[in-house]
């Protein structure tokens, strides 16, 4: 998708109220991101993705993390 386009710029996004996202795991490709919000009544099986975001530093989320690992 697009966001393969700006995976070496983006350090901000915000995903509110999409609740057809249920794969999170393309935002591990972007190295850069800094800020990272997910809100809505997702469902992703895990969070494992932010282990390979070494730029991040603010995380929030209100969303079912199915393996409850936080």
């Amino acid at each position: 998708g697009a966001i393969k386009h700006v995976a070496g710029s983006l350090e901000t996004l915000s995903i509110v109220n999409c609740h057809h996202i249920s794969d999170l795991d393309i935002i591990e490709t972007l190295g850069n991101l800094k800020y990272l919000r997910i809100t809505g009544n997702n469902e992703i099986s895990d969070l494992n993705f932010l282990l390979k975001l070494p730029n991040l530093k603010h995380f929030s989320f209100s969303i079912n993390v199915l393996d409850g690992n936080l």
